[in-house]
């Protein structure tokens, strides 16, 4: 796929490899899957995902020991406490490799939601003392959206980013850099890159 591939496809295959091995992988995404997203030989995939983990041993390591842990305890729990039980262990393969699967997700989708979840309730208390004319009207993944008086804007913009950079930190400690992007507009669909003056 590679060899046949124009400048600009190479560019849109890199960013669909980059995607499928960072976020597919981390979920138990099997090579099939991999080769069937990408329109890649199964070959072709097996040789990307055996690069990904030899360059990035923990992260094999880390889903090792979180599939352990889970099945040896019975439940997952989050740096902020958040617990999931995982349940009945099933026998048979197709079931087991699901839960493997979710057992993989857990750990890092609800981290990565108790983050946000965490820094909206912080945002929210540090606007209400604050005499900022905004507030928060509701949350996409991992994204907080406000509605912002155009005279209060940089301001706000600045007390979010501080609150969603820092405010893991007592978690998660300073090991995992943590940056906030802002777009900004009148509207869901015109939203555009803020940028500081």
């Amino acid at each position: 796929a590679w060899e046949r591939a124009s400048d600009s496809e190479r560019d849109e295959l890199r960013t669909k490899i980059g995607k499928g091995l960072n976020f597919g992988l981390m979920y138990g995404m099997k090579e099939w899957k991999f080769a069937k997203d990408l329109g890649i030989s199964v070959e072709e995939a097996r040789t990307f995902i055996n690069n990904y983990f030899a360059s990035k041993p923990k992260v094999r390591e880390f889903q090792e020991r979180t599939a352990q842990e889970a099945f040896k305890r019975g439940y997952l729990i989050t740096p902020f406490g958040r617990k999931r039980s995982i349940g009945f262990i099933p026998n048979n393969l197709k079931d087991r490799a699901h839960l493997h699967n979710h057992v993989l997700n857990f750990p890092i989708q609800s981290t990565a939601s108790d983050c946000t979840l965490n820094a909206l309730i912080l945002i929210t208390r540090a606007l209400r003392r604050s005499n900022l004319r905004a507030r928060p009207i509701m949350t996409v993944h991992d994204s907080i959206i406000f509605t912002v008086h155009p005279d209060c804007l940089q301001d706000t913009i600045y007390l979010v980013n501080d609150i969603m950079v820092n405010s893991p930190k007592s978690v998660l400690g300073d090991t995992v850099p943590f940056k906030a992007d802002f777009e900004i507009g009148t509207a869901w669909g015109s939203l555009e890159k803020w940028k500081s003056n």
